[in-house]
């Protein structure tokens, strides 16, 4: 029991040594698989490296100070310009054709005049405002600029980033879940090794438990001669055999319901396998519960046995099995079979305490699930992966003894189709991610593009009122100018009319007056010949009397 109590101790401690070694292997060969890629954190690194965001809240504070600055004086500027406006458009919608005196036309035109030298005033102003505003338009315009070389930038660089994504050039001879399975049947033959170890030593101390008997004092016999056949069987005396001795066993049998047969052969038990000088040996054929088993086993208990001293052949067939890592759960990617195995195993233990077991485990069909893991794409894929596979193939090799440590080797094709699967799906799913990347980062440009592009609006917004102020107070002048002319051409038009109108009244007057003159000196004419032809008459009056006098004097 003490030299049992050591070597399960020493063996113990070289199972853990190995399942230790065997667990960490597993798991960094998983989490290296598993960690090649992550969408998710690509997506945050891109975007944590991303320069437009700093340089979008930096030139949005630069242009609200801008903004702020402008925006009292120009709004009250636009409000001044409307309301100047309404007055404006009292004199420049007046008809002025119905306006009836002179007179009023001239306090109209003198009204408009004001009002014309104060737009003038007023646009001078509002293009002084537009002149400095203009100045810190160029100065947002370079913000601007800025801004879209820094959105052309992150562009680019995330462009060249998602370029650089590639599928992995994995290894077709990379371990990828196969050192998970290596714990799990490292932990399963070392929790049966002790029970395998123990039903040996039972067996060996059985086969040898005749030597241990007293042997009852041999009575002097003569010696008789040897009886020889040149051909034929020899004739063995119970004294050369063992006290207990089965030579052959044969097993059979059948349940009712054809569940359960059993056959089989064994020879040779017996307690002195020095005496007997023979392994026992045998095979069983068992069919149970729809799982077909078959053993073919050697046990050489003889001190000095010829070969290994135990040597077992199993095969079984259409087993239900789940293979699971221990703990599983709680160690990320780790895979779980589920499947009908069959299995073909030795199991050998030699005259110097070796043992070991070469073993080949075949699934079919299998099913292969694994914890969840982040990132969840390489779950997905890895997982999408795992579902194809419905085929696995184990060789296992497990040797201990206790002057060699624990050797444990295993080989699967689960590996290789992993890998051939991954590098399927992963060439297929990349496509799809860079342009869900790419989509995903345009986004969060387009979203920062769009904040600054409200910020520009806003000032852009401002810069349209600075140029409609200056645009209306012109507009405003030209209006009033435009009246200022109409309306002197209806003064003129209006002088002109008086004009005419007094100047044929004066013509009027001045043909009266002539009228008047010639009827005055007509009738001055007339008098003066009316008294003309009174002197003529009278003259003529005269000479005839004085010619009737110069007759008389004659005659």
């Amino acid at each position: 029991k003490e030299k049992q109590r050591k070597r399960d101790e020493a063996f113990e401690k070289k199972k853990e040594e190995l399942l230790n070694a065997l667990a960490a292997k597993a798991q960094d060969e998983i989490t290296d698989i598993i960690g090649f890629y992550d969408p998710e954190e690509f997506l945050k690194e891109s975007l944590n490296s991303l320069q437009t965001p700093a340089m979008k809240d930096e030139i949005v504070d630069d242009m609200t100070t801008i903004y702020n600055d402008w925006q009292e004086e120009i709004e009250t500027t636009k409000d001044q310009v409307k309301e100047f406006g309404k007055d404006v458009k009292k004199y420049t919608k007046m008809d002025i054709s119905k306006i009836d005196t002179l007179q009023e036309l001239n306090d109209l035109l003198i009204q408009i005049d004001e009002t014309k030298k104060k737009a003038m005033a007023f646009e001078q102003r509002a293009e002084d405002i537009s002149d400095h505003f203009i100045r810190d338009t160029k100065t947002v315009q370079g913000l601007a600029d800025k801004f879209q070389s820094s959105v052309k930038h992150d562009s680019d660089y995330i462009q060249n980033r998602i370029k650089s994504i590639k599928v992995p050039d994995i290894d077709d001879g990379k371990r990828i879940i196969s050192s998970c399975f290596d714990t799990f049947f490292a932990t399963l033959l070392g929790k049966w090794y002790p029970y395998i170890k123990d039903g040996i030593d039972m067996a060996k101390d059985f086969q040898q438990s005749g030597k241990t008997l007293p042997k009852l004092p041999e009575k002097q016999k003569k010696q008789k001669k040897l009886v020889v056949r040149l051909k034929g069987r020899d004739v063995t005396y119970r004294k050369d055999l063992p006290s207990f001795l089965i030579r052959e066993i044969r097993l059979g049998g059948n349940s009712p319901d054809k569940k359960f047969s059993i056959e089989g052969t064994v020879f040779n038990i017996c307690n002195d396998a020095d005496l007997l000088d023979k392994p026992i040996t045998g095979g069983i054929d068992l069919l149970r519960g729809g799982y077909t088993e078959k053993l073919d086993f050697l046990g050489d208990f003889r001190t000095n046995p010829k070969g290994n001293m135990v040597d077992v052949n199993f095969t079984g067939m259409t087993y239900p099995m789940k293979l699971q890592v221990p703990n599983a759960k709680k160690l990320k990617g780790m895979p779980t079979i589920d499947g009908k195995a069959t299995i073909k195993a030795n199991i050998f233990y030699d005259k110097n305490e070796k043992f070991g077991t070469t073993a080949a485990l075949i699934l079919d069909p299998a099913s292969i699930t694994a914890t969840s893991f982040k990132p969840e794409f390489i779950y997905d894929l890895y997982a999408r992966v795992l579902a194809t596979i419905n085929e696995v193939d184990f060789d296992i090799g497990f040797a201990y003894s206790k002057q060699d440590k624990l050797d444990f080797d295993l080989d699967t094709n689960v590996d290789r189709q992993i890998v051939r699967g991954l590098k399927k799906v992963m060439s297929e799913e990349l496509a799809k991610i860079k342009k869900q990347l790419e989509k995903e980062v345009n986004s969060r440009l387009e979203q920062i593009s769009s904040e600054f592009s409200k910020q520009v609006e806003k000032y852009t917004g401002m810069k349209t009122i600075v140029f409609t102020n200056v645009s209306d107070l012109k507009s405003f002048v030209a209006d009033l100018d435009n009246q200022q002319k109409k309306l002197q051409k209806e003064i003129e038009k209006m002088v002109k009319k008086e004009v005419d109108k007094q100047i044929n009244k004066a013509k009027e007057e001045a043909q009266k007056q002539v009228d008047k003159a010639q009827a005055e000196a007509q009738k001055q004419v007339e008098k003066q010949t009316q008294n003309m032809q009174k002197e003529i008459d009278k003259a003529t009056k005269d000479m005839q009397k004085e010619m009737k006098k110069s007759l008389k004097s004659l005659f």
